[in-house]
Protein backbone atom coordinates (compact mmCIF):
# COMPACT_ATOMS: atom_id res chain seq x y z
CA UNK A 1 0.00 0.00 0.00
CA UNK A 2 1.28 3.47 -0.80
CA UNK A 3 1.45 6.33 1.64
CA UNK A 4 3.29 9.51 2.51
CA UNK A 5 4.80 10.06 5.92
CA UNK A 6 4.00 13.28 7.70
CA UNK A 7 6.36 16.14 8.52
CA UNK A 8 7.44 14.43 11.70
CA UNK A 9 8.81 11.54 9.68
CA UNK A 10 11.00 13.48 7.25
CA UNK A 11 8.24 13.77 4.59
CA UNK A 12 9.58 10.59 3.00
CA UNK A 13 7.37 9.02 0.39
CA UNK A 14 7.04 5.37 1.23
CA UNK A 15 5.36 2.18 0.10
CA UNK A 16 4.50 -0.91 2.04
CA UNK A 17 6.31 -4.05 0.92
CA UNK A 18 4.71 -6.08 -1.82
CA UNK A 19 5.78 -9.13 -3.79
CA UNK A 20 7.81 -8.56 -6.96
CA UNK A 21 9.11 -10.80 -9.72
CA UNK A 22 11.72 -13.20 -8.34
CA UNK A 23 13.97 -15.05 -10.78
CA UNK A 24 14.74 -17.70 -8.15
CA UNK A 25 11.03 -18.49 -7.95
CA UNK A 26 10.93 -19.04 -11.71
CA UNK A 27 13.90 -21.40 -11.56
CA UNK A 28 12.39 -23.26 -8.64
CA UNK A 29 9.11 -23.69 -10.50
CA UNK A 30 10.93 -24.97 -13.56
CA UNK A 31 12.88 -27.44 -11.45
CA UNK A 32 9.71 -28.80 -9.91
CA UNK A 33 7.89 -29.03 -13.22
CA UNK A 34 10.62 -30.54 -15.36
CA UNK A 35 13.30 -32.10 -13.14
CA UNK A 36 10.90 -34.00 -10.92
CA UNK A 37 8.81 -35.56 -13.63
CA UNK A 38 5.75 -33.37 -13.15
CA UNK A 39 4.93 -35.17 -9.88
CA UNK A 40 4.01 -31.94 -8.15
CA UNK A 41 2.54 -30.21 -11.18
CA UNK A 42 -0.86 -29.67 -9.57
CA UNK A 43 0.77 -27.93 -6.57
CA UNK A 44 3.12 -25.58 -8.34
CA UNK A 45 1.50 -24.87 -11.68
CA UNK A 46 -0.47 -21.96 -10.21
CA UNK A 47 2.68 -20.36 -8.81
CA UNK A 48 4.54 -20.81 -12.08
CA UNK A 49 1.75 -19.25 -14.14
CA UNK A 50 1.49 -16.33 -11.69
CA UNK A 51 5.21 -15.58 -11.98
CA UNK A 52 5.18 -15.72 -15.76
CA UNK A 53 2.12 -13.46 -15.84
CA UNK A 54 3.87 -10.97 -13.56
CA UNK A 55 6.84 -10.86 -15.94
CA UNK A 56 4.58 -10.29 -18.93
CA UNK A 57 2.83 -7.45 -17.10
CA UNK A 58 6.04 -5.76 -15.93
CA UNK A 59 6.38 -2.19 -17.09
CA UNK A 60 9.33 -1.43 -19.35
CA UNK A 61 11.67 1.46 -18.63
CA UNK A 62 10.39 3.56 -21.54
CA UNK A 63 6.79 2.94 -20.46
CA UNK A 64 7.61 4.09 -16.94
CA UNK A 65 9.04 7.38 -18.22
CA UNK A 66 5.99 8.04 -20.36
CA UNK A 67 3.62 7.10 -17.53
CA UNK A 68 5.51 9.29 -15.05
CA UNK A 69 5.40 12.34 -17.33
CA UNK A 70 1.80 11.83 -18.50
CA UNK A 71 0.02 13.54 -15.56
CA UNK A 72 1.75 16.77 -16.58
CA UNK A 73 0.21 16.71 -20.05
CA UNK A 74 2.47 18.72 -22.33
CA UNK A 75 4.46 20.21 -19.46
CA UNK A 76 8.16 20.84 -20.18
CA UNK A 77 10.25 19.15 -17.50
CA UNK A 78 13.65 20.46 -16.51
CA UNK A 79 16.47 17.94 -16.04
CA UNK A 80 16.24 18.10 -12.24
CA UNK A 81 12.48 17.60 -12.36
CA UNK A 82 12.55 14.52 -14.57
CA UNK A 83 15.45 13.00 -12.63
CA UNK A 84 13.75 13.51 -9.27
CA UNK A 85 10.36 12.36 -10.58
CA UNK A 86 11.75 9.04 -11.76
CA UNK A 87 13.91 8.70 -8.66
CA UNK A 88 10.92 9.04 -6.32
CA UNK A 89 8.91 6.48 -8.26
CA UNK A 90 11.81 4.05 -8.66
CA UNK A 91 12.86 4.40 -5.03
CA UNK A 92 9.45 4.35 -3.38
CA UNK A 93 7.27 1.97 -5.40
CA UNK A 94 9.56 -0.23 -7.54
CA UNK A 95 7.47 -3.35 -7.01
CA UNK A 96 4.37 -1.57 -8.30
CA UNK A 97 5.97 -0.57 -11.61
CA UNK A 98 8.07 -3.63 -12.39
CA UNK A 99 11.25 -1.95 -11.15
CA UNK A 100 13.60 -0.69 -10.08
CA UNK A 101 14.39 0.53 -13.59
CA UNK A 102 17.31 2.85 -12.90
CA UNK A 103 20.45 3.05 -10.79
CA UNK A 104 20.38 6.47 -9.16
CA UNK A 105 23.54 7.64 -7.43
CA UNK A 106 24.24 10.76 -5.36
CA UNK A 107 25.55 13.49 -7.65
CA UNK A 108 26.01 17.26 -7.57
CA UNK A 109 22.29 17.92 -7.12
CA UNK A 110 21.08 14.70 -5.62
CA UNK A 111 20.00 11.41 -7.24
CA UNK A 112 21.13 11.10 -10.85
CA UNK A 113 21.21 8.41 -13.52
CA UNK A 114 22.53 9.25 -17.00
CA UNK A 115 20.33 6.50 -18.44
CA UNK A 116 17.33 8.75 -17.86
CA UNK A 117 18.63 11.06 -20.59
CA UNK A 118 19.54 8.12 -22.82
CA UNK A 119 15.98 6.84 -22.60
CA UNK A 120 14.52 10.30 -23.24
CA UNK A 121 16.70 10.64 -26.36
CA UNK A 122 15.45 7.26 -27.58
CA UNK A 123 11.85 8.28 -26.93
CA UNK A 124 12.49 11.51 -28.84
CA UNK A 125 13.77 9.50 -31.81
CA UNK A 126 10.45 7.64 -31.77
CA UNK A 127 8.47 10.87 -31.76
CA UNK A 128 7.15 10.36 -28.23
CA UNK A 129 9.16 13.05 -26.46
CA UNK A 130 10.06 16.56 -27.61
CA UNK A 131 13.43 17.90 -26.48
CA UNK A 132 13.93 21.64 -26.89
CA UNK A 133 17.62 22.15 -27.75
CA UNK A 134 17.29 25.93 -27.79
CA UNK A 135 17.03 26.06 -24.00
CA UNK A 136 19.84 25.50 -21.55
CA UNK A 137 19.38 23.24 -19.79
CA UNK A 138 17.22 21.24 -22.16
CA UNK A 139 13.51 20.73 -21.54
CA UNK A 140 11.60 17.47 -22.04
CA UNK A 141 7.91 17.23 -22.93
CA UNK A 142 5.63 14.50 -24.20
CA UNK A 143 4.39 14.88 -27.75
CA UNK A 144 0.73 14.17 -28.47
CA UNK A 145 1.67 10.59 -29.37
CA UNK A 146 3.78 10.34 -26.24
CA UNK A 147 0.93 11.56 -24.07
CA UNK A 148 -1.41 8.94 -25.53
CA UNK A 149 1.20 6.23 -24.93
CA UNK A 150 1.92 7.57 -21.44
CA UNK A 151 -1.72 7.56 -20.40
CA UNK A 152 -2.09 4.05 -21.80
CA UNK A 153 0.89 2.86 -19.74
CA UNK A 154 -0.41 4.69 -16.66
CA UNK A 155 -3.79 3.02 -16.99
CA UNK A 156 -2.23 -0.44 -16.75
CA UNK A 157 -1.27 0.32 -13.14
CA UNK A 158 -3.46 0.04 -10.06
CA UNK A 159 -5.49 3.13 -9.09
CA UNK A 160 -3.35 3.60 -5.98
CA UNK A 161 -0.15 3.53 -8.04
CA UNK A 162 -1.63 5.94 -10.57
CA UNK A 163 -2.50 8.32 -7.74
CA UNK A 164 1.00 8.12 -6.30
CA UNK A 165 2.55 8.93 -9.69
CA UNK A 166 0.12 11.80 -10.30
CA UNK A 167 0.83 13.35 -6.89
CA UNK A 168 4.58 12.90 -7.28
CA UNK A 169 4.45 14.45 -10.74
CA UNK A 170 2.52 17.44 -9.41
CA UNK A 171 4.98 17.81 -6.55
CA UNK A 172 8.09 18.03 -8.74
CA UNK A 173 6.36 20.38 -11.19
CA UNK A 174 5.38 22.86 -8.50
CA UNK A 175 8.77 23.11 -6.79
CA UNK A 176 11.56 25.49 -7.60
CA UNK A 177 14.98 24.03 -8.32
CA UNK A 178 16.24 24.75 -4.80
CA UNK A 179 13.10 23.61 -2.97
CA UNK A 180 12.99 20.35 -4.93
CA UNK A 181 16.62 19.50 -4.28
CA UNK A 182 16.26 20.46 -0.61
CA UNK A 183 13.17 18.28 -0.22
CA UNK A 184 14.98 15.30 -1.73
CA UNK A 185 17.95 15.79 0.58
CA UNK A 186 15.71 15.99 3.65
CA UNK A 187 13.84 12.82 2.73
CA UNK A 188 16.88 10.91 1.42
CA UNK A 189 20.06 12.04 3.23
CA UNK A 190 22.07 9.33 1.45
CA UNK A 191 21.65 11.30 -1.79
CA UNK A 192 23.45 14.35 -0.35
CA UNK A 193 26.91 12.73 -0.31
CA UNK A 194 28.42 14.37 -3.42
CA UNK A 195 26.34 17.52 -3.40
CA UNK A 196 27.60 20.93 -4.49
CA UNK A 197 24.21 22.47 -3.71
CA UNK A 198 24.20 25.15 -1.04
CA UNK A 199 20.95 25.32 0.92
Amino acid sequence: MLSCRGAGENNQLVSEPDSGVDLSLILFSLEVLFCRGFRNLHKFWGVFVAVIWAIMKSMRRDELILAAMAPGGGYEYTPVQVQKLLFLIDRQIPEHVGGPHFHFEPYHYGPFDRNVYTQLDLLASRGLVHIDPSLSPRRFALTMEGLVAGNAALNTLTPLTQDFIARTCQFVRTQSFSSLVSAIYKAFPDMRVNSVFQE
